[in-house]
């Protein structure tokens, strides 16, 4: 809760979440704060396309963290 609806960890576990179960998004916006169904749609796709170093280290993380459920 205390992080920014745009921090790349929050965008990463949206991203996680939306690519790999069936939940809503509005139910997921209201689970990690973020706002409208629009801004976890944002958020989403500027994770997708982001290219920062915070946001490459999360996406390596996440996938570590897939690899080890699958």
């Amino acid at each position: 809760r205390s992080l920014k609806k745009n921090d790349p960890r929050k965008q990463g576990i949206a991203w996680m979440v939306r690519s790999q179960t069936t939940m809503k998004s509005e139910w997921i916006s209201s689970a990690l704060t973020m706002g409208s169904r629009t801004s976890l749609y944002h958020a989403v796709k500027r994770f997708n396309q982001g290219s920062d170093r915070e946001t490459q280290e999360v996406k390596r993380n996440l996938q570590q963290i897939n690899n080890l459920t699958h």
